[in-house]
């Protein structure tokens, strides 16, 4: 047998398990294919918003309607035409928003953008808002009242509201206070002591408080830590309307 007879049979053969791992991943990879090209059709069926709605139902209480839902690039979901109606005052919109977008975050956190939210807050009476999901913000009137209530979500979501406006009525549907044409969005900050705070961010465009004093163009700026303490960054009232003096950190509770 010559040398290069013997070269040739002695080559390493592939290993079986190796072209079997090659095979197994390929494979993930075609069904994960079809199950995003499945998932962009089916989230547009009738199927799917009213699977949606059901679900949204369970978790909120509210009853809605979707005008249409899509996949957006580069692979989140849509929803356009959100609108639904406050418990016991059904003629008036709870939230209505013009688009609802969800990413998923591939190492981070899911971020939620909604765009053109309009939210209205209804006294119920008994200290109690319509709707009810959103009854935590019925008694919110300064920033330090905001770091308790994103403590539910923050830590998986990161928000981001483009365009919003909250209006706060009184039992016989008279303006309390409103927030309009604002932007807000929180997100988390990794410090070097391996420590994470959150970063807020709002401007607002009007905010009438109680009483009927409007302040415009007002922009904030703070971090919450774990424990609910806001640090504040930043604060102008670009219409120089006087600022209620407050602390530079308010914790929970005082």
């Amino acid at each position: 047998m010559s040398k290069s007879d013997n070269s040739e049979s002695s080559s390493p053969k592939p290993s079986g398990k190796r072209g079997g791992l090659h095979g197994l991943l390929t494979g993930l990879f075609v069904i994960f294919a079809i199950l995003l090209v499945a998932g962009f059709f089916v989230v547009r069926t009738t199927g799917f918003r009213k699977w949606l709605l059901v679900n949204i139902e369970k978790q909120t209480g509210l009853v809605a309607s979707i005008e249409k839902t899509r996949i957006g690039w580069p692979y989140g979901l849509v929803i356009e035409g959100f609108k639904s109606q406050s418990g016991e005052t059904g003629d008036v919109p709870g939230i209505v928003v013009d688009e609802i977008r969800i990413d998923p975050g591939i190492g981070s956190k899911t971020l939620v953008t909604l765009t053109g939210c309009n939210l209205t807050l209804a006294n119920a009476g008994d200290e109690q808002w319509e709707p009810a999901f959103f009854a935590d913000l019925g008694d919110v009137r300064e920033i330090s009242q905001i770091a308790p209530l994103t403590e539910r979500f923050r830590r998986n979501i990161r928000l981001k509201v483009i365009r919003g406006a909250v209006l706060w009525l009184d039992k016989a549907g008279n303006r309390i206070a409103a927030a309009s044409d604002f932007d807000f969005n929180i997100e988390p900050v990794s410090l070097s002591n391996g420590r994470t705070v959150y970063y807020s961010y709002l401007f607002a465009r009007e905010l009438v408080k109680e009483g009927g004093d409007v302040r415009r163009n007002v922009r904030v700026e703070w971090f919450t830590t774990e424990d609910d303490k806001v640090i504040e960054i930043n604060h102008e009232d670009k219409d120089g309307f006087p600022l209620p003096a407050r602390k530079k950190q308010h914790g929970r509770g005082k």
